[in-house]
């Protein structure tokens, strides 16, 4: 059994800059100003208890967000074509939209972490009870060693 712990803080911002490094995101959210820090480091110190795929989720949500915003703004129109029908056009070469500092502060309003607190505590003890019960393990396992081990599971 391997225990992986949730990110740190400074894990969880490394995260977030690496998922935002392959999408298109506003110039203010990656860089701190001299008076705050970056969005993204906001987030990071508000996401204790993410995992690296929950942190992905939420920047995917972001983006959902940003392109949604531009959906809603930006409806097709009808223009009046050479022969004087009405034709709705549809734009194929748009740019996909900038993450703003508003579409990630929704998108972390609105997300929560795939294990709750509870849930975490109890794998926590369950991995803690593992760890235990190999301590006096570390020489050739004889049958009396086996037998006397802990049975650990998940339920």
């Amino acid at each position: 059994m391997v225990a992986c712990p949730f990110p740190s803080e400074k894990q969880r911002r490394d995260i977030l800059m690496a998922v935002s490094k392959t999408m298109c995101i506003a110039e203010d959210v990656r860089t701190a100003s001299e008076t705050s820090s970056s969005v993204l480091e906001d987030i990071a110190k508000q996401t204790a208890g993410y995992s690296g795929a929950d942190l992905s989720a939420l920047m995917s949500e972001a983006q959902l967000i940003a392109a949604q915003a531009v959906v809603i703004g930006n409806a097709c129109a009808p223009q009046n074509t050479f022969d004087g029908e009405s034709e709705i056009s549809h734009n194929v070469e748009m740019e996909p939209p900038a993450i703003t500092r508003d579409n990630l502060l929704q998108s972390a309003a609105k997300s929560r972490p795939s294990l709750s607190t509870k849930e975490r505590t109890r794998l926590n003890r369950i991995y803690n009870q593992f760890a235990s019960s190999m301590q006096g393990g570390a020489g050739a396992n004889t049958g009396s060693d086996i037998a006397s081990a802990k049975r650990v599971s998940l339920a």
